[in-house]
Parts: structure tokens; sequence; C-alpha cells
């Protein structure tokens, strides 16, 4: 399995991002953030 981080300002590319890379059995969005200072965090 693979995880995936989306970051991303525009959340409509997030949320579309994140629908489109669930319909893949091998990979999993594990987080999402919506400015560079939060992806730092994760």
């Amino acid at each position: 399995m693979i995880n995936i981080l989306i970051a991303d300002d525009h959340t409509m590319f997030v949320d579309g991002m994140e629908s489109i890379l669930k319909t893949e059995a091998d990979l999993f969005v594990s987080g999402r953030s919506y400015d560079g200072p939060s992806v730092i965090v994760f």
C-alpha cells in the first residue's frame, strides 16, 4: 500500500484528487493539507 499526502491551497483540487485516488486499491490518502507549513507537521 502506498500512503499519499495531498497538499494544495485549493480545496476543490484536494477533494477531487482524493476522490480519484480512492478508486485505486493500492493507494491510501493518509492526509490532506491546504498550505505548506502544515505539510511539515505530517
